[in-house]
């Protein structure tokens, strides 16, 4: 060829490739090698950073579909193990059916979480810069479309191999083809160029020219480099969720379809074994001299001793199996289960499924097991059936899940006792006590300690209620019994301005599982509800219940934060679950909200205050009902409010206070909203925190308290901790 047909045939490359389709393949293929070659530094450093954004967002999707699958399924859970779900008249049966689908849901949301983990992965293979097996499906896709007649079937039955992750020896079920078979054989009609460049227009083009022009309009509307860059993540977020759902389709037509596994299958076994053979000549070569290898490596070659399976071998030699390899072999053969058909398997399991949902009823720790380990062997099953599209993600999802849902059971028992209150002891003022000097030892009333805080907090008031009033009244709900919360009330209130206070309703602390009280303060005309926290097995396990899903993105923020690079309303609506509030039992607060909402009708002023779990519930019907609301050491509700029916974060924020003490993890759950007043926690152990008398003591000692009641007997010792923090603290004989 002369220079100049070389020239025109050069500027000519889209008319040849993709109109007239007058080209000849090798000299092509040629060409195109040489131009990549030519450019290696310039392609390399896009593969690369292809590599990073889609990783990082197939991340965000996979992280998002895991999210979404436990809280759906742990949603169904809970709602036929939770002991408030056993007052809905129809409880049996809405709770079977819903176990009948638990193992349906399981196993598609298992599916889902399959895929995206392979597309994942797939982003990050150094393979043709990512997602090359999300490319090959849809170059196969679109080639079947286009040339399906030319397509050669398979010659043997490949319905047991997984022509995009090997072969899975495990899961034998009779003979594979020999890969030179493949190699050997002819797949018909090869790719037109068109469909890798309609391939590329796909994945990356279009990601490329929509992230950018996002990054373009965001930074024009907000002239700001950090929205522009989240926006540009949100829309790579998006589309590379629209890729998920093309890898699903095109994932499983290919591996399904006789005609476009072959294809896949034969171009798989072409490229591993010309990278066996480019490893092959690279062993050698490097076996020559000394060179720098993986980082690390060497030091951790050295302090290890040399096996059998480290020595260079023959291939005779490298096929033949160890001894422990033969015994896993001979104990699988003698396994009469084994030998059944993965069809026989999966029907045997689906009544052991229903059997064990139907003993969960009567007993969770017999029931439950047997459900989960049925679970595990259709698991096992369907991989050995379809081992093209379960994998083992598949089956560890699901593993999980069982064990996860045994755990939050029994651990309720223990966690149900983590908070205390209700036996703070605080006396009326002038109560005279021979054990007792009825002595004011707050910090606040004391000059010289200038380490000690005085929050803004201290001067608010509503009704002439400060925040310890309101602290006093949610320690107050932890009662066990109303005449223990009567009396306690007593002591707080009796002989100060408030004395004029009358319980005039409550719960029933025996059947109701959200417990709560209403405390009228005619004189001042206002009335508070104080809502407990948990106390109890059941509390726990509420908690669990309404803020399973955040907690888990936000355990996983913690190693890649991500939480904030997802819209926040698209995190909202993802842990809403809102398709199920047809089918779940009547919530557990809605008797508190009705009764609040009645209050707000025909009381003028209606305060709502509570402490943990309470807190978190004074803070849903205050934001619900536009009432205020103090939440002492509550979880958040601004990714959560979904579940409750809250419809904007400005209601949260108009209408909440929340006082959140260094050191307690409850109130970093979510994110809170509204007024926070962070306070200091003068605790030894960071558990103590938590406690309602941490709250009180250290408003106490940093406020005042301007009822002039009697705190000496509770916070002397929280008080003799304080004092060490103060460094110029002035000689004090009042201890």
């Amino acid at each position: 060829m002369d220079v100049k047909s070389s020239l025109h045939r050069a500027r000519s490359r889209f008319v040849r490739l993709i109109v007239n389709k007058e080209w000849d393949i090798k000299q092509e293929r040629k060409e195109e090698l040489t131009v990549l070659e030519r450019n290696q530094s310039s392609w390399g450093f896009y593969r690369s950073l292809c590599q990073f954004r889609l990783g990082y967002l197939a991340f965000l999707v996979l992280i998002s579909i895991i999210i979404f699958s436990f809280a759906f399924l742990m949603e169904l859970f809970f709602c036929v193990f939770l002991p408030a779900a056993k007052e809905d008249p129809n409880y049996y049966l809405r709770s079977f059916l819903m176990l009948l689908t638990l193992p349906v849901m399981l196993v598609l949301l298992s599916y889902m979480f399959e895929e995206s983990m392979r597309l994942f992965i797939d982003a990050l293979s150094a393979t043709e810069g990512g997602f090359a097996n999300f490319r090959l499906s849809l170059a196969v896709l679109i080639h079947a479309f286009r040339h399906k007649p030319q397509m050669t079937r398979e010659h043997t039955d490949l319905s047991n191999v997984d022509p995009y992750y090997g072969d899975n020896h495990e899961l034998e079920m009779k003979e594979r083809p020999r890969a030179a078979d493949i190699e050997a054989s002819d797949i018909g009609k090869d790719f037109d160029y068109s469909t890798f460049v309609i391939v590329d227009l796909i994945c990356p083009i279009f990601f490329e020219v929509v992230t950018i022009i996002v990054f373009i309009i965001s930074f024009i509307a907000t002239f700001s480099v950090s929205d522009a860059f989240t926006a540009y993540i949100r829309a790579g977020f998006w589309i590379v969720s629209f890729y998920l759902v093309i890898w699903i389709i095109a994932h499983f037509w290919t591996c399904r379809s006789k005609r476009m596994r072959y294809m896949v299958l034969t171009y798989r076994v072409h490229r591993e074994r010309i990278n066996r053979e480019l490893n092959k000549i690279q062993k050698n070569k490097w076996s020559e001299h000394f060179w720098l290898l993986d980082v690390g490596f060497r030091f951790f070659y050295c302090l290890t001793n040399t096996s059998k399976e480290d020595m260079p071998q023959s291939d005779a030699q490298s096929d033949t199996l160890s001894r422990w390899a033969t015994f896993r072999a001979a104990v699988k053969a003698k396994n009469p289960y084994r030998r059944l058909h993965p069809n026989f398997k999966i029907l045997l399991m689906l009544p052991c499924i229903f059997g064990g949902a139907f003993a969960s009823f009567y007993s969770f720790y017999l029931g439950w097991p047997i459900m989960g380990c049925s679970l595990l062997l259709l698991a096992s099953a369907l991989r050995v059936r379809f081992p093209q599209i379960f994998g083992v993600s598949f089956f560890y999802f699901i593993l999980a899940f069982v064990l996860i849902a045994f755990l939050f059971i029994t651990s309720t028992m223990a966690i149900g006792t983590f908070v205390k209150g209700g036996s703070f002891d605080v006396r009326p003022p002038n109560y005279t006590d021979p054990n007792h000097s009825n002595i004011s030892i707050a910090f606040v009333e004391k000059p010289g300690f200038n380490n000690i805080p005085q929050y803004p907090i201290c001067y608010f008031e509503h009704q002439t209620l400060s925040i310890v009033d309101f602290v006093l009244i949610a320690d107050a709900a932890y009662g066990s019994t109303i005449s223990l919360q009567e009396s306690m009330l007593r002591k707080r209130f009796n002989g100060t301005a408030l004395s004029n206070w009358n319980v005039s309703d409550r719960s029933n602390l025996t059947s109701d599982h959200q417990q709560w009280m209403q405390i009228d303060f005619p004189d001042i005309k206002a009335t508070v509800v104080a809502i407990r926290g948990t106390a109890s097995a059941a509390d726990a396990l509420q908690d669990m219940h309404y803020w399973f899903g955040i907690t888990i993105m936000q355990m996983a923020n913690v190693f890649i934060p991500f939480l904030n690079q997802l819209p926040q309303e698209f995190v909202v609506h993802l842990l809403s679950l809102r398709f199920l509030k047809s089918f779940e039992p009547t919530p557990v607060y809605q008797k508190i909200l009705d009764k609040v909402q009645i209050l707000k009708e025909t009381k003028p002023n209606v305060i709502i205050v509570g402490h943990s779990l309470g807190g978190a519930m004074a803070a849903m019907v205050g934001a619900k009902l536009h009432l205020p609301a103090v939440s002492f050491s509550g979880p958040g509700l601004i990714y959560s409010r979904g579940r409750f029916g809250i419809e904007s974060e400005q209601e949260i924020r108009d209408y909440v206070l929340t006082v959140k003490p260094r050191g307690d993890i409850v109130p970093r759950v979510d994110r809170l909203g509204g007024l926070v007043q962070d306070i200091d926690c003068r605790r030894d152990n960071p558990k103590a925190c938590h406690g309602t008398d941490t709250h009180a003591c250290e408003f106490y000692l940093t406020c005042g308290d301007k009822r002039g009641r009697d705190w000496s007997r509770e916070c002397k010792d929280y008080r003799s901790l304080a004092k060490k923090l103060d460094r110029n603290q002035p000689v004090d004989n009042d201890d």
